[in-house]
C-alpha cells in the first residue's frame, strides 16, 4: 500500500468501507461486499436512526426498496392497508344494505357454506362475527353424502320452515340457478358469495359477489371462497 497513488489510496479506501460487517474476506479468500448504493445506505442509516433498527435489518429491508416512511406499514401490515376497497367487488354495496337491512328488520339470516375447508372456513369468519352483532342467525353446511355440493333443495327447504329472510352462500352458489329460483319463489333473497368460475347463466340472486365476473372491476381475481 506504500506505493499506491492518491487516487489509489482512495478507492482502497472506498472499498475498505464497503466490507460487510468489516469482513474483508471469507475463509475462501472472497471478499463480503456492501451492495447497497448510497441511496440505500441512506434509507438504512434513516431507519435505525428513526426506529432504532438494527443495521443489519435495516440494511436488509433498504436493499429491499423499503423507505424510513414506509416502515410502519411493511412490518406491520394490515389488510385495511393492502387490499382494494371492498367497494370494487361488484354489488357489494348492495348486498351489504341488504345485510343491514336485515338486521334493522330483525329477520332471520342464514350463513350456506360448501363442506370443504374453503367453505367452513368461510362460515366460521361470517358466521363469528355476525353472530358477535346479531343473534337471529344460523349456519347451514350440507351433508356431502346427502345432499351434494353447493346449495341443495333440502337446504332452501330446511331456510323456508325456519323462516329464513335472507340467505348469505360461502363458496358456493354461482352455479345454483334452480336452487336460487327456488328459494326466491318462497320469498327468500340470497346473497352469493364464490369464487368458481360463472357459467354462462348467473343466478336470479339478491346480489352476487364473485370477481370472476366479466364486468367486475375487482383486481385480486384469485381470492378464495373465505378471502371473498
Amino acid at each position: 500500500r506504500a506505493g499506491m497513488s492518491g487516487n489509489e489510496n482512495a478507492v482502497e479506501g472506498l472499498l475498505m468501507t464497503r466490507f460487510f460487517l468489516g469482513v474483508e474476506h471469507s475463509l475462501t479468500g472472497r471478499a463480503w461486499r456492501d451492495r447497497l448504493d448510497d441511496e440505500a445506505h441512506a434509507r438504512a442509516l434513516m431507519m435505525v436512526q428513526q426506529y432504532g433498527l438494527p443495521d443489519v435489518l435495516a440494511r436488509v429491508l433498504a436493499g429491499r426498496g423499503v423507505s424510513a416512511s414506509d416502515l410502519p406499514a411493511y412490518l406491520e401490515p394490515r389488510l385495511r392497508d393492502l387490499m382494494p376497497d371492498p367497494s370494487s367487488l361488484i354489488a357489494m354495496d348492495r348486498a351489504s344494505a341488504r345485510l343491514a337491512q336485515a338486521v334493522t328488520r330483525k329477520e332471520h339470516v342464514a350463513i350456506f357454506g360448501d363442506y370443504d375447508v374453503d367453505g367452513t372456513t368461510a362460515v366460521s369468519i361470517v358466521f363469528d362475527y355476525l353472530k358477535t352483532h346479531y343473534d337471529a342467525v344460523q349456519y347451514y353446511i350440507p351433508d356431502r353424502y346427502t345432499e351434494g355440493y353447493g346449495i341443495s333443495q333440502q337446504g332452501i327447504t330446511y331456510a323456508a320452515e325456519q323462516g329464513i329472510c335472507l340467505i348469505i352462500t360461502l363458496d358456493c352458489g354461482i352455479k345454483a340457478i334452480d336452487n336460487i329460483a327456488q328459494a326466491k319463489s318462497l320469498g327468500i333473497d340470497i346473497i352469493v358469495c364464490d369464487h368458481h368460475l360463472p357459467g354462462q347463466q348467473l343466478p336470479d340472486a339478491y346480489a352476487i359477489l364473485n370477481p370472476k365476473q366479466t364486468q367486475c372491476l375487482y383486481p385480486y381475481k384469485e381470492l378464495s371462497g373465505a378471502g371473498i
